[in-house]
């Protein structure tokens, strides 16, 4: 235990600081939920990272010393005392101050020290009005909550404020605000009119997210709000119209990044239509058509998980989906740039699964005409993944030559499984697919067979995506893969095959946290830790 003791004190100065600043992300102050508070009577919050301090001396003096990670709570505990303590610790760091409770009055003292404000519906219009007349130097962040409303123009004094957040709340700006590159806004509340005016106001604006649950209704304004420095665009809307309304009012780059979410499905051409310059895109390589929507993107996804230029529609209605996947599969291809697209992704709903592509059935053939097409079109692809925790049957046919019909005639890697963007492995619901694959191998073999003899063999079978260890289907497909992979190489169907999954012991959705409101503000007993 000495041993120990003395070799966490030793540890050095820049290990240290960051385990400070990974806790304070994964485990800051935060209040108890109600059923741990009945558990646990007279605590009222859990310190998190401030424990860190007191592990030893070292610990203690690194800690009080990272002036950030204090200036980002100096608001937290409802108590002056404790906020005095605090604020000398964040020396000259930027604060973050949430504008709600019994520490109003002392926040409003030191506006001029944020970096980041929160206004609340708990937040006295006093104050409110005292932050629109305030010089605001360094803030950089403002946020509003629930109910913050002013359809008055207001004059807001920060030269360096960069985004603005706003939750079920109006923030209409009185002059141009250049300096904005961000804005959220979560319920939207803006008629079309006063949101197309705040953009107007915001020329710079780099990133836009949308969440808008309503419509909006005509009379629309005969002005276009230029946005020649977005990057990226977000939007998820109840009804698509609300998307149409707004798009036909701006003017964006055809670079940038546009991800949308429907509760409904539009008229694919039309949406096709009015996306045009962003689908055309030369640098566009990759294609996902997912059971969905679709997806077309540049190069790989940045560190954040981000494409550097996209086009993503995910449409959330189970009505007629089927329908609308394949009126993509039809129209997409002559509104793309098809000899460009060097991977695909294909997936399709359900209902269409197990279509007998040998029959009479006009649906069945309706797909395998627009199948084949999109496989005629996408000439250069050399990468094709097919999405879902079983190969498709009616995809695994549509790659077999048809005469001399050779669909993505330079096709190289085939991949199979459940992948990152396919719609199945980013919304993982229980009861999604069965537990154990009943992949048709006889049917794999059969279509790397017929491509072989064609003279346009797949050179590399794939098992790829992200596996959580604890799913059946991941055991399931470890046991198959082990067994035809290797009969498909002595075959010689294919040159290589590779196991690239990544295989998690753990994986995001194992575990959904309890989620509780944060009630009132209250002093609890461990308010002395600061003592």
């Amino acid at each position: 235990m000495h041993r120990m003791s003395r070799d966490i004190d030793s540890l050095p100065a820049d290990i240290l600081s960051e385990l400070f600043l990974r806790a304070s992300f994964t485990d800051p102050p935060r209040y108890l939920s109600r059923s741990e508070r009945r558990a646990h009577p007279g605590r009222t919050y859990e310190l998190g990272w401030i424990n860190l301090t007191h592990v030893c001396h070292t610990w203690r003096l690194i800690g009080l010393d990272l002036a950030p990670l204090w200036a980002a709570i100096v608001s937290f505990f409802p108590s002056p005392f404790i906020a005095d303590e605090l604020l000398a610790r964040s020396r000259d760091c930027g604060l973050q101050l949430e504008l709600r409770g019994p520490l109003e009055n002392w926040m409003v003292q030191h506006l001029d020290r944020a970096s980041k404000v929160t206004v609340g519906f708990a937040t006295t219009s006093h104050v409110q009005d005292i932050l629109r007349d305030a010089h605001l130097p360094a803030l950089r962040t403002l946020v509003m909550r629930q109910g913050a409303f002013n359809r008055n123009p207001v004059r807001i004094d920060a030269p360096g404020l960069r985004e603005v957040q706003l939750n079920e709340s109006v923030l209409l700006f009185a002059f141009e605000m250049h300096q904005v590159t961000t804005l959220e806004i979560t319920h939207v509340y803006y008629t079309l009119h006063d949101m197309i005016a705040t953009l107007l106001l915001l020329p710079r604006l780099e990133k836009l997210r949308l969440f808008h649950g309503g419509e909006w209704s005509a009379p629309f304004p005969h002005i276009v709000a230029r946005l020649q420095h977005l990057t990226t665009f977000n939007m998820h809307a109840t009804h698509s119209q609300t998307f149409v309304n707004l798009w036909k009012h701006l003017s964006v780059p055809a670079a940038a990044a546009i991800q949308l979410i429907t509760n409904d499905i539009p008229e694919v051409s039309s949406l096709f239509t009015i996306l045009q310059p962003q689908l055309t895109l030369a640098s566009h390589d990759s294609l996902n058509i997912c059971s969905s929507g679709f997806a077309l993107s540049t190069g790989e996804r940045d560190s954040d998980g981000r494409y550097v230029a996209c086009v993503d529609w995910l449409y959330a209605s189970g009505k007629d989906i089927g329908h609308a996947s394949l009126d993509i599969l039809e129209h997409l291809r002559s509104h793309i740039l098809v000899a460009n697209i060097l991977k695909c992704e294909l997936e399709l709903p359900s209902e269409m699964k197990e279509l007998d592509v040998l029959g009479s059935d006009s649906l069945a053939h309706r797909v395998c005409g627009a199948l084949n097409a999109l496989g005629g079109a996408l000439a250069n692809t050399s990468t094709l993944a097919l999405q879902g925790l079983e190969p498709d049957r009616v995809l695994l046919r549509s790659l077999v030559p048809r005469g001399s019909f050779i669909p993505f005639p330079r096709l190289q890697s085939l991949l199979l499984g459940k992948h990152e963007s396919s719609w199945v492995a980013r919304h993982r619901i229980t009861g999604l697919g069965p537990c154990v694959i009943q992949a048709d191998w006889p049917l794999i073999e059969t279509a790397l067979a017929a491509r072989k003899q064609a003279g346009a063999p797949v050179n590399r079978l794939v098992l790829a995506g992200e596996w959580c260890t604890r799913e059946e289907e991941t055991q399931s497909w470890t046991m198959q893969w082990s067994e035809h992979s290797i009969r498909c190489c002595s075959l010689e169907l294919v040159r290589e095959v590779k196991d690239e999954r990544v295989l998690q012991a753990l994986c995001s959705t194992c575990d959904i946290p309890e989620l509780e409101e944060v009630s009132d503000w209250e002093e609890g007993s461990d308010l002395d830790i600061f003592e």
